[in-house]
C-alpha cells in the first residue's frame, strides 16, 4: 500500500475547500513526528552531470549502500569533487570508482550542492547518461523548501496553508511515480519548485506545521493536486488536459486572474520542426499549424501541425511541453498565421471597440484600450490581449461613435515562416 494510508482520517478546515475549490475528503497525520513515521521524498537537483561538487560540513559520512559500508568520515567540512567515468563516478580524495553513494551531514548541520543547502541526505547515481544527484528528505521538511516558491509570503497565513496542503497532497501522490525508483519528483515547474533551505521562509514552516500530515483524498486515494500561478480568469476541467476521469478538477470562474498574464511570442517554423523531431513526429516542412479542437472554455483540446510528409496531432498539454512551458505559459491560447484569420472567425485587422456606459452596467471586458475580436460565448469575448470575461450574459458589444476599426495591439506580428501565439493566464 502506498505510504499515506498511514494518515487518519478527519475533515479538512474550509479555507482549504473554499481556496482550492477542489472535492475532497481530507486525511490528517496522527500527531507528531514522534508517534507517526514520516514519509520521505527523492528530489532530482541534477541529472546528467559530467562533474559536480558536494559540501558535506564537519562530521558528515560517505556510504556505500550496494556494498552496505562507509568509505568516509570528515573531521572537518569538505567539498567533494565527483566526475562521471563509464557509467561509474570518482570522488577526490577516493581511491575507487562508485554507482552510487549516499552522503549524510552530521545531525543538526547540512549537506550543500549548487550553492544551496539541503535537509535531508544526498545520493548520487551513475547511469547511462550521467550522475544524477538526488535529495531525499522528510516530506514535511522537503514542503518548507517548496511553498516559499509557489506562494508569496506576504499573503494570509490560511492562504499558505493552503498552498502547503495542496503541495503536500502533489507529492504524497508524486511518490515512486517514476519507474526507475532513483527520484520522486523534480525539484523545478516539472514538478514543485523546491529551493531546498536557502528558500524556507518563516510564515511558510508554520503553514506546514500547521496543517502536517493533512492531504486532499478522492475516493480513498490522494488527488493529483495540480495548481497554477494564474488560470486566465477561468480554469479548466481536468479532463481536457490529463488523461483518465478528474471529475475534482471542475472549471470554475478565477476573477482575479483576468488582467495579471496577459502573453504572445513567435514560433517560427523550423523551431517547430526541431522540437517535433526530438519528440520522435517528423513530419517534414511544417506547412500550418491549427487548433483542431476546444474545450467550453475556449481553450485549445487539440494542435495539428500539418507538414509535407504527414500531419500530427497533439494535445494542447503535449503542444506546450514540446515547445516550452516557459514559452506557452498556460494553455489558454489562439494561434495566428500570417494573414490567417484567428480563432472563432474573426479578421486578424478587424476588431471593434466595446464603449462600456451607463447603458453596459455590469460589464467589465478584459482587454487593451477596450479592444475586442469577438464574443466567444455568453462569458467571455477573444481581444487582442487574450480572454476577457463579461459579467453580463446579455450584454451587446457596440462600436464607438466614430465607428472607427482598430488592429490588436500586438507589437509583434507574424511571417510567412512562423506563428504568432497568443495567451493569457501562467502555471
Amino acid at each position: 500500500m502506498f505510504i499515506y494510508n498511514r494518515y487518519t482520517y478527519t475533515k479538512l478546515s474550509i479555507f482549504v475547500a473554499f481556496l482550492i475549490l477542489f472535492t475532497a475528503t481530507a486525511h490528517a497525520q496522527d500527531g507528531s513526528r514522534d508517534n507517526a513515521t514520516t514519509p520521505q521524498i527523492k528530489v532530482a537537483l541534477g541529472l546528467d552531470l559530467m562533474d559536480t561538487k558536494i559540501t558535506l560540513p564537519k562530521g558528515g559520512t560517505v556510504f556505500n549502500p550496494l556494498k552496505n559500508k562507509q568509505v568516509a568520515d570528515y573531521s572537518k567540512s569538505n567539498e567533494l569533487s565527483l566526475r562521471y567515468n563509464n557509467n561509474k563516478f570518482s570522488v577526490k580524495g577516493l581511491n575507487d570508482l562508485y554507482s552510487s553513494l549516499i552522503f549524510t551531514p552530521e545531525k543538526g548541520s547540512f549537506i550543500k550542492f549548487n550553492n544551496k543547502e539541503y535537509r535531508g541526505t544526498i545520493r548520487a547515481v551513475a547511469t547511462k547518461t550521467g550522475i544524477w544527484v538526488v535529495n531525499q528528505v522528510d516530506i514535511e521538511d522537503y514542503l518548507y523548501g517548496v511553498v516559499p516558491f509557489e506562494v508569496p509570503m506576504s499573503w494570509n497565513l490560511e492562504a499558505v496553508k493552503a498552498q502547503a496542503v495542496a503541495a503536500r497532497t502533489y507529492a504524497v501522490r508524486c511518490l515512486s511515480q517514476y519507474g526507475h525508483g532513483e527520484f520522486d519528483v523534480y525539484d523545478s515547474t516539472k514538478d514543485q519548485v523546491y529551493g531546498g533551505i536557502s528558500g524556507e521562509a518563516e510564515k511558510a514552516i508554520e503553514a506546514v506545521e500547521g496543517t502536517r500530515g493533512i492531504i486532499l483524498s478522492y475516493q480513498g486515494w490522494p488527488i493529483k493536486a495540480y495548481y497554477h500561478a494564474d488560470a486566465g480568469g477561468q480554469t479548466e476541467e481536468g479532463k481536457y488536459i490529463f488523461p483518465g476521469d478528474l471529475p475534482y478538477l471542475t472549471s470554475v470562474p478565477s476573477k482575479d486572474d483576468l488582467e495579471t498574464h496577459r502573453w504572445h511570442f513567435i514560433l517560427k517554423k523550423s523551431e517547430l520542426a526541431k522540437s517535433m523531431k526530438s519528440w520522435g513526429k517528423d513530419v517534414g516542412e511544417i506547412k500550418n499549424v491549427q487548433i483542431t479542437a476546444k474545450s467550453p472554455t475556449g481553450r485549445p483540446r487539440t494542435i495539428e501541425v500539418l507538414g509535407s510528409k504527414k500531419s500530427h496531432e497533439f494535445s494542447s498539454n503535449d503542444f506546450r511541453k514540446m515547445i516550452g512551458a516557459g514559452r506557452i505559459r498556460s494553455t489558454l491560447f489562439t494561434i495566428v498565421g500570417k494573414n490567417d484569420k484567428p480563432e472563432d472567425g474573426t479578421e486578424n485587422v478587424n476588431v471593434i471597440t466595446v464603449s462600456p456606459s451607463d447603458n453596459l452596467t455590469g460589464v467589465q471586458v478584459m482587454t487593451a484600450s477596450g479592444i475586442v475580436r469577438s464574443v466567444i460565448n455568453e462569458y467571455y469575448v477573444l481581444g487582442s490581449d487574450g480572454i476577457g470575461e463579461i459579467y453580463e450574459p446579455d450584454m451587446k458589444i457596440i462600436t464607438t461613435d466614430t465607428g472607427n476599426v482598430f488592429k490588436p495591439k500586438i507589437d509583434i506580428e507574424p511571417g510567412k515562416d512562423e506563428f504568432l501565439l497568443v495567451g493569457s493566464g501562467f502555471g
